[in-house]
């Protein structure tokens, strides 16, 4: 089955400067338009793409020739429509945040900076400065016997809290330092990789990139051998778009109707006021002899919320025999900057 693999959205004054033959000579790059906004795309077989190397600078590539026709709101890699009619939806439900998302994203890079320990070196550099734990092996020391294994204990959980307060300090000196050459930050997954203590997003403007790229290297001089740095960018401003976009499919809204217990055809009051009943009834505190309690409050949060954004965006009733393949439901608005550090 064919779709749309699509980039990212332009305003069509810019897409009409694009010149797709010159610019991608090995892709069929297409538009498709609506309402002076225009998804750039290429047609695919292909459903679900894996996030490769290869593939994520691909999509890069793209998004940064196009940044340099004008401004670019770039959509996630592997976000993939169905049907034209489907990108022509995507775009719908951007209509009201495509214009103030691209003025603030215009002449703006990001770039993803790591901070990571060099355990060889930070962990015994962080224990011998810190007074606790010269303290605590001091006392150690003068009883006159050998550490015992709670003394030893004990030590580890001194060391694991200095890093923990290090790494925290160190953060705030690199965010401070950094304010000086970016915008604005956003917090990105860490993972479990214990030596990973930062992971951020930082929106430069592009006469900045390179004042940026030198203050990253001073940084690094600056903590020595104690902690590594490594970056990406300069990157599509992904992280401060402002808003995502989840693509839902008719069988997730399937799910979802299912679980709320409601019919084929329903009104937003409808679904308000079987989602209040539920809520009550299957709240955990009403439910203590159940162990499956928690497990399905959950799932009819998932589904009210996914419900809730439907309808916020898609006016009018619930009809399952009329929904499309594809429907894009913005996760989050344009203008909350509860995840930047700073704006």
């Amino acid at each position: 089955m064919s779709g749309l693999y699509i980039y990212g959205i332009m305003r069509e004054e810019d897409l009409a400067r694009v010149d797709p033959a010159a610019l991608f000579p090995e892709k069929k790059i297409l538009t498709v338009v609506k309402d002076n906004f225009g998804a750039v795309a290429v047609s695919t077989q292909e459903e679900i793409f894996r996030a490769t190397q290869e593939g994520l600078l691909g999509h890069f590539e793209v998004l940064s020739k196009l940044m340099n026709v004008g401004p670019v709101f770039p959509i996630r890699f592997g976000t993939v429509a169905k049907t034209e009619e489907d990108a022509r939806h995507l775009l719908g439900s951007l209509l009201n945040l495509i214009d103030p998302v691209l003025d603030h994203l215009n002449g703006k890079v990001e770039f993803d900076v790591e901070a990571r320990w060099n355990p060889q070196v930070a962990y015994s550099k962080i224990a011998l400065a810190d007074p606790k734990i010269k303290a605590f092996k001091e006392r150690v020391a003068n009883q006159g016997t050998p550490p015992s294994m709670g003394d030893r204990l004990a030590v580890g959980k001194l060391v694991a809290e200095a890093v923990t307060n290090q790494a925290e300090l160190y953060r705030q000196q690199i965010k401070e330092a950094l304010r000086e050459v970016a915008l604005e930050s956003a917090p990105l997954p860490v993972g479990r990789d214990k030596d990973l203590f930062m992971n951020m997003a930082f929106f430069v403007g592009e006469t900045q990139t390179e004042a940026f790229e030198k203050k990253l290297y001073f940084l690094g001089e600056s903590f020595q051998d104690a902690v590594h740095f490594k970056y990406a960018g300069p990157l599509p401003p992904y992280s401060f778009t402002g808003c995502e976009i989840a693509a839902v499919t008719p069988a997730m809204l399937e799910e979802v109707r299912q679980t709320l217990g409601l019919g084929e055809r329903f009104t937003r009051e409808e679904f308000t006021n079987q989602y209040r009943r539920l809520s009550l009834a299957w709240h955990p505190d009403r439910n203590a002899g159940d162990p499956s309690a928690t497990e399905r409050f959950k799932r009819l949060l998932t589904a009210g919320a996914l419900l809730e954004r439907f309808f916020a965006q898609c006016k009018g009733e619930f009809v399952k025999s009329a929904l499309p393949d594809t429907i894009f439901l913005v996760a989050k608005e344009f203008g909350r900057k509860e995840h930047l550090e700073w704006a």
